[in-house]
């Protein structure tokens, strides 16, 4: 397949076609692995107050940072708009994908300085453990749902607040 099919233009990352590949293909070996999604919070104002150009330099850097946190055995990837998800292979359990997720905010927040503005990014990253009876679609639409109708354990890391879901209960 043409590597342009599978990766996002703009940031050169695999794509949403890239990653859900990956994951069928992890899922076979039984859930040694985590997801993590990525959105950049308030990017909607950047484009707005600085315009797309600006906005695209953001997410080439956002993607340049993301590279950099994950291992060479993860998948990085752009889903589209200010959405990123990092495949963790191995993930060793939730507490190291917690970790990283604390990695990536760590390393997204760093001040950027773009067409001679200082600008400061932040994210909410959600964590989920992979699972053998889920397939691909299945746990990226989960992963997507307000927390409180999730129907895994999923972990929300915000810049205000961090809360544990599992089958929809707060624990």
């Amino acid at each position: 397949m043409a590597h342009g099919a599978e990766h996002d233009p703009l940031t050169g990352l695999p794509n949403r076609r890239l990653l859900l590949r990956r994951i069928a293909e992890l899922g076979v070996d039984g859930g040694d692995w985590a997801l993590l999604l990525v959105d950049l919070d308030d990017f909607k104002s950047v484009n707005d107050s600085f315009g797309h150009i600006v906005g695209d330099q953001v997410l080439i850097e956002m993607a340049g940072r993301l590279r950099e946190v994950v291992r060479d055995t993860d998948v990085c990837a752009r889903l589209g708009g200010d959405e990123f998800a990092v495949l963790i292979a191995q993930s060793a359990g939730l507490n190291s994908a917690l970790e990283a997720a604390d990695r990536l905010r760590e390393a997204i927040r760093i001040p950027m300085c773009i067409a001679g503005r200082r600008l400061v990014i932040d994210a909410s990253v959600g964590v989920a453990a992979g699972a053998a009876d889920r397939d691909a679609q299945t746990l990226l639409r989960d992963a997507d749902l307000v927390p409180s109708q999730a129907t895994f354990a999923l972990l929300m890391v915000s810049a205000r607040r961090m809360t544990l879901r599992s089958r929809g209960s707060v624990t």
